[in-house]
C-alpha cells in the first residue's frame, strides 16, 4: 500500500514537472510582437482611438491608448493663443517684479506633460555679457494665459508673484506641443518611436508612443457668418 502510494507521488510530481516545463517552453518559443517604426502618413480618422495610416506603401489601421495619446507638434498663429492655454519661452527676465525685457519673437504653445511644466527656470545656455541689465536674467518662462490683449500676453506663473506681462513680437514664431488631437487631419504625418503589429491581425498596429506633426500651421477655427435675422 505504501509502495502504491510513494509510487503515485511520484508520478504526479513528474507530470507537474513535464506541465511546467510546457509552459516554459511555450513561453520561451513565443514570438515577441513584430515592431513598427518609421513616420508615416495619416491618411484617415478612425475614430475614437485610431488612424489609417500608410507607412512603406503599405496600410495598416493605428490604434492608441485614449489615456495616452501621441503628442501633437507643428507650427501655430496667434490668434489660437486664448486664455487657459499654456506657453514657455526664453527671456531675459526679472523674476521679482515679473517683467520681460524684450518682445518674445518665439515660443511653445503646449498642454503640460513631463517635458513641459509651469514655473521659472534658469536658461543655463545663455551667457549674461557685462553690458546686460543686471536686473534681468536668462531664464525659461512657463506659465498659463490669463488673458490676450492685442500682442500683449498676460500668464500667471508659478513661483512669481506678480502676472507675467508679454509683449509678442509681430510675426512671432510659434510651436506646438499638445495633447489634443482633435486638430489632426488626413495629410498629417506620426512618427512611430514605439509601435507593435497585433499578433491576431498583422495590419492592426498598437502605439505606445508617437508623434505627431501637423502638415499645416494650426490656426483658430473661423468665425461663420451670422445668418440675416439671427
Amino acid at each position: 500500500m505504501q509502495a502504491r502510494f510513494s509510487l503515485g507521488l511520484c508520478l504526479f510530481a513528474v507530470l507537474v514537472i513535464v506541465s511546467e516545463s510546457s509552459v516554459a517552453l511555450a513561453q520561451a518559443t513565443k514570438k515577441p510582437p513584430e515592431r513598427v517604426s518609421g513616420t508615416a502618413k495619416i491618411e484617415a480618422l478612425v475614430p475614437p482611438d485610431g488612424f489609417q495610416i500608410k507607412l512603406k506603401e503599405e496600410t495598416f489601421l493605428l490604434k492608441f491608448k485614449k489615456k495616452t495619446p501621441p503628442r501633437v507638434t507643428g507650427t501655430a498663429t496667434f490668434d489660437l493663443l486664448k486664455p487657459g492655454h499654456s506657453m514657455q519661452f526664453n527671456a531675459m527676465f526679472n523674476k521679482k517684479t515679473g517683467q520681460v525685457r524684450d518682445p518674445v519673437k518665439k515660443f511653445i504653445l503646449y498642454t503640460e506633460c513631463a517635458e513641459f511644466t509651469p514655473g521659472v527656470f534658469e536658461d543655463t545656455l545663455v551667457k549674461v555679457g557685462p553690458d546686460d541689465d543686471p536686473a534681468y536674467s536668462p531664464y525659461v518662462v512657463s506659465g498659463q494665459v490669463k488673458n490676450v490683449r492685442g500682442q500683449t500676453v498676460l500668464l500667471s506663473v508659478p513661483g512669481v508673484g506678480a502676472t507675467v506681462k508679454v509683449e509678442v513680437a509681430e510675426n512671432a514664431k510659434i510651436d506646438l506641443n499638445i495633447d489634443d488631437i482633435s486638430v489632426v487631419q488626413p495629410g498629417d504625418s506620426i512618427t512611430l518611436s514605439r509601435a507593435d503589429k497585433d499578433p491576431k491581425n498583422p495590419k492592426n498596429v498598437n502605439l505606445s508612443l508617437g508623434t505627431i506633426k501637423l502638415a499645416k500651421p494650426l490656426s483658430a477655427p473661423s468665425k461663420q457668418a451670422k445668418k440675416p435675422g439671427r
